[in-house]
């Protein structure tokens, strides 16, 4: 799990699970935003599940704001 601050909301990034494919793993992520009810979905035809800078970005992309990061 990671957490980044966007404007003035906490963005918390989880890594939900890897569905194999003919073409490669798909690596799907749950984006949970504070004070919110939604929760956005993001996939990824990726081998590493892991919420590197790569899916930081896609997340970042997102939103399209200034960003500071934790942890």
């Amino acid at each position: 799990m990671r957490e980044i601050i966007i404007g003035w909301r906490v963005i918390t990034v989880s890594h939900v699970e890897t569905e194999a494919t003919e073409y490669g793993d798909i690596q799907r992520y749950r984006i949970d935003v504070s004070g919110s009810d939604a929760v956005i979905h993001l996939s990824s035809l990726r081998s590493s599940p892991n919420i590197d800078a790569r899916v930081m970005a896609s997340v970042i992309g997102l939103f399209g704001l200034p960003v500071g990061v934790m942890g």
